[in-house]
């Protein structure tokens, strides 16, 4: 529950462990994606629009008896509501985590780890100190002048625009 913080100055938010628009992937995605497709037994593709390769094209080489379960805003893809494989939630991806734990018996295991990450949570206030700590370390999201790093926001940028 805690936001992490530069080891190097102890006050600068850590950037999170996803890759924005516009980064190379981790080499490890290289040398095990296709090992991975290729034993995969279900695949969940949750809130993206599938239009950024590598990824975009990874739904399609699962093996065509391998499920998926789509939990999106929107159908993308080759995703079909066929009633072979695809199963399409369409709506948020909390409502549909919300009901894939509730299918499996899971419901009240979810809503109880969410109120426990709740509650350890910081507020917004909190977040929004955290973030006017300056850094110039290549850990922090804020630069050396206190804004947010150029090629952070190069990237956040790139990624909003990529969602319009």
């Amino acid at each position: 529950g805690e936001i992490p913080h530069c080891a190097a100055c102890g006050h600068g938010v850590v950037k999170p462990d996803i890759t924005f628009f516009g980064e190379s992937l981790p080499q490890r995605f290289a040398k095990l994606y296709q090992h991975d497709l290729a034993s995969c037994d279900l695949l969940v593709v949750m809130g993206t629009s599938l239009q950024v390769a590598p990824v975009s094209s990874m739904p399609k080489r699962v093996k065509w008896e391998c499920p998926r379960v789509l939990i999106n805003r929107e159908t993308v893809g080759d995703f079909a509501a066929d009633g072979y494989r695809d199963v399409l939630a369409l709506g948020t991806c909390d409502d549909g985590a919300r009901e894939m734990a509730a299918q499996l018996g899971w419901g009240d295991d979810l809503a109880q780890l969410t109120q426990e990450y709740l509650k350890q949570s910081p507020g917004p206030a909190e977040i929004g100190r955290r973030l006017d700590a300056e850094c110039g370390c290549n850990e922090c999201l804020r630069g050396p002048e206190g804004g947010i790093r150029l090629d952070f926001e190069a990237n956040l940028q790139a990624s909003c625009a990529a969602l319009l």
